[in-house]
């Protein structure tokens, strides 16, 4: 072939490889070729559990383990306190500790946390009071003073709705066992504070029980 003739049908190849429409069979050539292969007969493909990331499952499992590890890290700073004072031993740490986790389950974790040392301060005085009745009995006038102050700040806080909030607060609290019963122990339940993030947490979370 002469060389003409060679550059002429080279320069048509180059032409015609680069014409859209061949660019767009090799493009389709190559999307084809770059899919998985169909799976042969019988065979069966594995179903994927991984959940999406939106998924409202997902995101609250994510929650729940920060929260587990936000309020065992806590509560692991305060375990010297309940060993060298209060004598706890091992296995009593760790149901304080499931404690601790679950009421974080609950509320937010923050409170779970204010909660948490609140508990072990009270636990603390109790176990140093030299009277261990005057000690009690001055936490009993502590809790009745709180309350009655409470009643008034709710009150100046949500007016005429401050008792209907007191009162969800409270069915919010029944509602937990565990919560309830710290609550209940050393005039916690009491400490306006918690009292406080509890109303709001209710509140914002529109719980009526």
């Amino acid at each position: 072939m002469e060389p003409d003739t060679q550059n002429r049908d080279a320069h048509i190849a180059e032409t015609f490889y680069r014409h859209p429409s061949s660019r767009a069979l090799e493009e389709e050539v190559r999307a084809a070729n770059e899919q998985p292969p169909a799976p042969t007969a019988g065979a069966s493909t594995p179903p994927d559990d991984t959940p999406p990331p939106d998924d409202p499952t997902h995101a609250r499992a994510a929650e729940l383990l920060y929260g587990d590890i936000f309020v065992t890290s806590a509560f692991d700073k305060r375990a010297p306190e309940l060993f060298d004072v209060l004598a706890v031993g091992a296995e009593q740490r760790a149901a304080l500790r499931q404690q601790a986790v679950e009421i974080s389950h609950v509320v937010p974790e923050a409170v779970a946390v204010k909660i948490l040392n609140l508990t072990v301060d009270a636990e603390l005085a109790a176990a140093r009071a030299p009277d261990k009745s005057a000690h009690a009995a001055a936490v009993a006038q502590r809790i009745e003073t709180a309350n009655a102050a409470l009643r008034g700040e709710f009150r100046n806080k949500y007016g005429a709705g401050a008792e209907d909030m007191l009162e969800r607060v409270r069915r919010f609290a029944r509602s937990n066992p565990t919560l309830s019963r710290v609550l209940q122990a050393n005039g916690v339940g009491s400490n306006p504070e918690v009292v406080f993030d509890i109303a709001s947490h209710v509140f914002s979370s529109g719980w009526r029980g």
